[in-house]
């Protein structure tokens, strides 16, 4: 039963705080090295399909992988610099969770920003490209109608998905940043009311009561 005795005491040891932050930033750390390693593959997914089935769409490809390895990129460090920060906190707080959490809502804000808005430009650039592909695939059967308004109307219809999930990508990160903030203030408070506490209580411990001088005897 010995292993189960330690399993409890590594259990207990997180609420430590140290402990804890160690396997969270390191939990970071691989999710960042994940997110590189997904978005390389996917990237490779791509230009592989692609150059497959529609080669004459090869441009198109080549530019949604580099946006989708530079967003892999860019989310690796992001990991690596809020699992730095979480391994920075201040170790002598009270509190463990709180400012933890105040990090990842950060983290998330700005993982969801870059992610919608990778997603958006890869649309804006696929609705670009596929006049293309469009063309191509109507000359088979000799459309007869003006290609030029369904061109124009695909690159529209990418430019709107654009904006829209920029929109989005800046209202996640706004909203995280906002949950991030509040949980901070609730970090603060509490640790102001246990330093308010302990300088209470030194402060009741250092007064001392004046010993009684026994009065004199009336002679």
């Amino acid at each position: 039963m010995r292993y189960i005795r330690s399993v409890v005491d590594y259990i207990d040891s997180l609420e430590a705080g140290d402990t804890f932050r160690r396997l969270f930033s390191s939990g970071l750390k691989i999710s960042g090295v994940l997110t590189l390693s997904v978005s390389v593959l996917l990237g490779i997914a791509i230009l592989y399909w692609v150059g497959e089935n529609v080669p004459s769409a090869m441009a198109a490809a080549i530019i949604v992988t580099a946006t989708v390895v530079h967003f892999g990129i860019a989310a690796i460090m992001l990991y690596w610099n809020r699992a730095n920060k979480i391994s920075e906190l201040d170790k002598e707080s009270h509190l463990t969770f709180t400012p933890i959490m105040s990090v990842t809502c950060r983290l998330t804000g700005e993982i969801s920003g870059l992610f919608f808005i990778t997603l958006g430009f890869s649309l804006f650039i696929c609705f670009c490209f596929a006049p293309i592909l469009l063309k191509s695939a109507l000359s088979e059967i000799t459309y007869r109608g003006d290609f030029s308004e369904v061109s124009f109307t695909l690159i529209v219809i990418g430019t709107a998905l654009f904006i829209f999930y920029v929109l989005i990508g800046i209202f996640s990160l706004v909203f995280c940043y906002i949950v991030a903030e509040y949980a901070g203030l609730i970090g603060d408070i509490a640790t102001n009311i246990k330093k308010i506490e302990m300088t209470l209580s030194t402060d009741a411990t250092a007064i001392t009561i004046p010993e009684s001088v026994p009065s004199e005897e009336v002679s």
